[in-house]
């Protein structure tokens, strides 16, 4: 991946304007998706801060720096599993999102139900299967939790397994966030013609960047499929982006805990505190970069 950075990033012409940059990479489709976002990131970055307004002004949308998110408890054993649980609802979380589908089935079942009691209408609890269950096994584990109402179940079956999908839609009882499955503009348009309680879980650095992002998110508004923006524990810079694209679409599903608790994080400026994220209050990204916890890998020349 180096080495395909290094040589994209020499085959740019730098001295060409921002504004004819930008307009170039958001309309290159050779571009892997990871790379494609990196070099637009930084260039829209650059672009709003010459502007003098927020990324997400800068997008169109509005601003504000305290962002309602979720949570998420990802695996781990029964007392650590509790105690983030509690620790997420004092600190203002209330919607928790529960990674399965990686130790025993009878305990994920156990854990969904134990948050129904011990938070009971407090807390909206969903589950994030990562696409490791078969239909039959995702509607098995959607029986057994049903007395919990889930707000929505992730990724159920494998990516691209429309037969899988279709079935728990019709049959899962509850609305079915789509991620691993929802990659490419191909795919939104695959998965809006499936019928049922669809969401699509849109992330930047999956899609390539902000322009591939936001387009998609304009198609599935024109569709009215709802949308949650949400981030691969990137960091605070990939937060605070995928925060800035999720103002700027005005969804109410956010998914932006990418930065807490992260120790040395080359991007500073993101805390948390309420149940939101607290973005900065600058132009662009309105982050920080500490240097020193980077490592240089290539230089434009002078």
């Amino acid at each position: 991946m180096r080495q395909q950075v290094l040589d994209r990033l020499c085959s740019i012409d730098w001295t060409e304007s921002l504004d004819h940059l930008a307009a170039h990479v958001s309309t290159d489709t050779e571009m892997p998706a990871l790379l494609h976002a990196l070099i637009e990131t930084a260039l829209l970055d650059c672009l709003a801060r010459i502007d003098g307004t927020p990324l997400s002004t800068y997008l169109g949308g509005p601003h504000q720096t305290d962002i309602e998110t979720n949570q998420c408890i990802f695996w781990c054993d029964r007392a650590a599993f509790e105690e983030r649980a509690k620790r997420f609802v004092s600190e203002g979380f209330h919607d928790l999102k529960v990674r399965v589908g990686i130790g025993e089935f009878e305990e994920d079942v156990r854990r969904i139900l134990w948050l129904k009691d011990q938070f009971s209408e407090t807390v909206s609890i969903a589950a994030d299967i990562n696409g490791t269950w078969s239909a039959q096994k995702a509607l098995a584990f959607l029986t057994a939790v049903e007395s919990a109402k889930m707000d929505y179940v992730e990724q159920p079956t494998p990516a691209g397994d429309y037969a899988a999908l279709r079935q728990i839609l019709e049959d899962g009882g509850v609305p079915v966030m789509v991620d691993e499955g929802a990659t490419s503009s191909a795919d939104i348009e695959t998965l809006i013609q499936m019928n049922g309680p669809l969401r699509i879980h849109l992330k930047a650095f999956k899609f390539g960047g902000p322009s591939r992002l936001l387009r998609a998110a304009k198609r599935l508004e024109e569709a009215a499929i709802p949308f949650m923006m949400g981030q691969m524990n990137e960091g605070g810079i990939a937060t605070a982006l995928a925060a800035h694209c999720a103002l700027a679409t005005g969804t109410p599903l956010r998914e932006l805990y990418g930065a807490y608790g992260l120790i040395s994080d080359p991007g500073s400026g993101i805390s948390y505190d309420h149940g939101c994220v607290l973005i900065p209050d600058g132009p662009g990204l309105g982050m920080e970069l500490q240097q020193e916890t980077t490592n240089l890998i290539w230089e434009y020349p002078k």
